[in-house]
């Protein structure tokens, strides 16, 4: 299993969305065997599970957002 110091901060801070942007950096190094990246991925995948739905503070509706434009 790949391990990432940053990445497990991350986590253990409740930092799910940073964490899983981490485990994407360390994804792409060079080198990772196919079973490697699917580790993390899945690893990745379990962040984002944890993470909580991003919101926007105002929600607005298409109509509104074309006559903004």
């Amino acid at each position: 299993m790949v391990e990432d110091e940053a990445a497990h901060k991350l986590e253990a801070a409740g930092l799910w969305h940073r964490a899983a942007s981490r485990w994407l950096d360390v994804m792409q190094h060079h080198g990772l065997t196919d079973q490697q990246r699917d580790r993390i991925r899945q690893h990745r995948k379990y962040c984002l599970s944890c993470a909580k739905p991003i919101s926007s503070p105002e929600k607005r509706d298409a109509a509104e957002i074309a006559r903004a434009a």
